[in-house]
């Protein structure tokens, strides 16, 4: 019995947008195939339609293994990469508790 051809692989749907990886806000035609970002050109059609290098590499920062999904607040000394995950709620109380102190 032999195997039946390979399907095609399916075309990704290109959507126009603003990268949002760095804050310059690049003009962009992003790539997405079954809801995840697959590819990112420039925009030709708008005079913002550029990609920085961080841009370039938007698919690989999204998609990293490494990328942070939670707050982390470090629990032991600076350097030795000790941390513990925080609600956001903690996160953004912290934040706003060091910003009120810088303020005072």
């Amino acid at each position: 019995m032999s195997k039946p051809p390979p399907s095609p692989s399916p075309e990704p749907t290109w959507k126009q947008g603003i990268c949002g990886i760095c804050p310059a806000g690049c003009w962009v035609d992003a790539a997405v195939l079954d809801g995840e970002l697959v590819d990112i050109q420039p925009d030709p059609t708008h005079t913002l339609g550029m990609i920085c290098r961080r841009g370039r590499h938007a698919p690989e920062i999204v998609h990293s293994e490494d990328r942070l999904r939670f707050p982390l607040k470090r629990s032991g000394l600076r350097g030795r990469h000790e941390f513990v995950r925080i609600t956001w709620d903690d996160a953004y109380d912290h934040i706003v508790d060091r910003l009120q102190s810088i303020k005072a």
